[in-house]
């Protein structure tokens, strides 16, 4: 008899000891008293870890907790899931759904774009396929993609618009791993792309004049509200929520509340001679400030775009009222940051977030109004450029709290 034939029964014997001392748990037969004998103490805090095996798969997972009961009640979660999850996989588009319902209920100021958007670009290019499916590969050509996509404005993606779109998912698998929908991120890892950054457009005065002439035919007191954007360098989402509650005339403010603000902070905007003009005059015919919605006005917008032949898009007027400021006015860049939402609210030092705004920021947008209709003489009575279109009436500044001013006919 050989060494091999004298040893392959001690081999199988071995085999089936270990087999015995290591207890299969049954998915479908889950119970309290064989799941917390598979618990095990580690480390100083005898934290417990989930040993076990199922199906001829190795499980340790940790239970975050060195109390036996609620180990075993995590435990028992965590394999109830797993169940669920090998009857059927979870698809992308499903994670979708489930990851903007968690970034709501979290009420978190989300990213620079939408979920839904980064989602549906992915599913596009993949399938629905399910989260197991998608590897590292599948990553990379995702990004490789996305470099080559073009924006619905037709220009290239940015580099660090392909970058959220990679940190974005990243984040979307982390939560499915957290929940144990998948076992690992394969978005954990990607290269950074370099894509050339692409230098926004800043609208000239004379070119701001005819896109406002040209809106004011494209839709009824459509060039009121590309003004007012101009004027008071809003947000779109934060011009379409706004309420007439928000206008303070006396104080000659905008006040944003969270819930209407990209940051979810609250954050208040000056108001200019004009801006107050506009608003008493759309004060007079709409409920809200805004008649549009935010799809509606980018509609109207890119009709104005190719009537009047430009490039650019409307979050580049937020842009221009940050350029303008600076170019003509000399406003520092910590109070355009400001009056724009960009700066940290923490950062107490600057007299904006005291509740008193200093007259120099109110002098720095009137001066926006000089650069947009610059006056045709140099006399007392100042008389705007005649190629703009006025119809609010006087150039006084009438308020709500004193005067109700007549709306002119359009």
């Amino acid at each position: 008899m050989t060494c091999a034939e004298v040893s392959e029964p001690y081999r199988q014997l071995k085999a089936n000891t270990v087999e015995r001392r290591t207890d299969m748990i049954l998915l479908d037969k889950l119970s309290s008293r064989n799941i917390a004998k598979h618990l095990h103490p580690r480390g100083k805090k005898r934290i417990l870890w989930l040993d076990v095996m199922i199906d001829g798969d190795r499980i340790r997972e940790s239970m975050k907790t060195n109390d036996k009961r609620e180990a075993t009640l995590r435990a028992t979660e965590y394999l109830r899931r797993r169940r669920e999850n090998q009857l059927r996989g979870m698809t992308l588009s499903e994670l979708g759904v489930k990851f903007h319902d968690y970034n709501e209920s979290k009420n978190s100021s989300g990213y620079t774009v939408n979920s839904d958007t980064v989602f549906r670009r992915l599913i596009d290019l993949v399938g629905d396929v399910e989260l197991d499916d998608v590897d590292r590969p599948m990553v990379e050509r995702f990004r490789i993609h996305s470099s080559k996509t073009s924006s619905r404005y037709g220009r290239p993606l940015s580099g660090s618009t392909i970058n959220t779109y990679m940190i974005l998912m990243r984040s979307a698998f982390s939560y499915a791993v957290y929940n144990n929908w998948v076992s690992t991120n394969p978005f954990s890892r990607f290269i950074r792309s370099t894509a050339e950054e692409h230098a926004p457009n800043i609208f000239k005065p004379e070119l701001m004049r005819k896109i406002l002439l040209v809106s004011g035919r494209t839709a009824e007191d459509f060039d009121k509200l590309i003004e007012l954007y101009l004027m008071t360098g809003m947000r779109r989402g934060e011009l379409v929520k706004l309420e007439w509650s928000n206008v303070d005339y006396e104080n000659r403010v905008i006040s944003l509340r969270v819930a209407t603000t990209k940051k979810k902070r609250d954050r208040t905007i000056p108001l200019n001679k004009r801006s107050i003009q506009i608003l008493n005059y759309l004060q007079t015919g709409y409920d809200r400030p805004c008649p549009y919605s935010g799809d509606q006005i980018e509609y109207l917008f890119s009709k104005v775009r190719k009537e009047v032949g430009f490039n650019g898009k409307l979050n580049d007027l937020r842009k221009t009222c940050n350029s303008w400021l600076k170019a003509y006015a000399k406003l520092p860049d910590s109070y355009c940051e400001l009056i724009l939402g960009h700066r940290n609210p923490h950062n107490t030092n600057f007299t904006f977030y005291t509740g008193y705004i200093e007259d120099a920021v109110y002098e720095a947008l009137e001066k926006l109004t000089e650069v947009l209709y610059p006056p045709v003489n140099t006399g007392d009575v100042r008389e705007w450029n005649s190629q703009a279109e006025d119809s609010y009436g006087s150039q006084e500044v009438v308020c709500k709290s004193t005067t109700e001013p007549e709306r002119s006919a359009a």
